[in-house]
């Protein structure tokens, strides 16, 4: 392994741990953000959280969206479970360091499911599932990153490129060497 400077390893280690500390506070914000608006149902004026969509579920309103579609409705009031679900499962799989490659593609699909696979119910998208659809797109694409710098580094190919994406990506060390 290439060493810098002690200066630069430790700059390079904290570097990688403030990565590592950010990603991990990424997963956890899906599930905040089930208490902020979500949607707007078609017929009403006031926008529903991830958690107020889920309480749909109980009669009357879930007689009255299942008799639209039961598919959308699925969609609407499940949708939620399914994301908090993948939230706690990105976040525990990043707290122990393990790679969770389909999760977030998972959150993404479903969260653009709810927002695009439900117009009949669906009237409007607010901001807690468009920052859902925001941080599931970016912990995508820092998968993606990290997939790219486990694949350099077993390959020994391009070790600059692999080092920076360590760094980048949380994905290197970050414990200091004595």
């Amino acid at each position: 392994m290439h060493q810098g400077s002690p200066n630069q390893d430790k700059a390079r280690e904290l570097a990688t741990l403030t990565v590592r500390l950010m990603a991990f506070v990424a997963t956890l914000i899906p599930l905040v953000a089930m208490m902020q608006p979500w949607v707007t149902l078609d017929g009403t004026e006031e926008p529903l959280s991830g958690i107020d969509a889920i309480a749909l579920l109980v009669p009357p309103m879930s007689e009255y969206l299942y008799t639209v579609s039961k598919l959308q409705a699925a969609v609407v009031t499940l949708g939620p479970v399914v994301l908090a679900l993948l939230a706690v499962i990105i976040s525990d799989n990043y707290r122990r360091r393990k790679s969770v490659f389909w999760a977030p593609p998972a959150m993404l699909a479903m969260a653009m499911t709810i927002t695009y696979g439900a117009t009949d119910l669906v009237a409007g998208t607010e901001r807690g599932l468009t920052i859902v659809m925001a941080v599931s797109a970016l912990l995508t694409l820092h998968q993606v990153a990290i997939r790219v710098q486990v694949g350099l580094q077993r390959k020994l190919k391009m070790p600059a490129v692999y080092r920076a994406l360590g760094v980048v990506t949380g994905a290197g060390y970050y414990r200091w060497r004595e």
